[in-house]
């Protein structure tokens, strides 16, 4: 497949993009992604999100980004979580202000 045109189905931005791939690698995870050069920039691609035709990316981009958001509200959900447990054993942070300028 490097060299060879593709769309693939870009969930940060939740849009389709077209590209070149250019290598292929296992990430940390142990899924197959491909590095995808498009628009003079690279990204890291799972192979599940990689088509060949825009058409049939479109349909799976509608079928994924409700999945996406549902897990990105139980993320949210599971940090506040986390944070009101934490704050049980730690107390509430002194600095916020400050962390939030130096970390942002």
């Amino acid at each position: 497949m490097i060299g060879k045109q593709v769309y693939f189905c870009d969930l940060k931005d939740d849009c389709v993009k077209v590209g070149v791939i250019y290598s292929t690698t296992v990430n940390q995870a142990g899924y197959k992604v491909y590095n995808i050069l498009y628009e003079g920039k690279r990204q890291s691609v799972d192979e599940s999100l990689i088509f060949t035709n825009e058409d049939v990316a479109l349909k799976s981009l509608e079928t994924i980004l409700p999945i996406k958001h549902k897990m990105e509200k139980i993320q949210k959900e599971t940090e506040k979580q986390l944070d009101d447990l934490r704050e049980l054993i730690v107390g509430k942070p002194k600095y916020k202000e400050l962390s939030d300028e130096i970390y942002k």
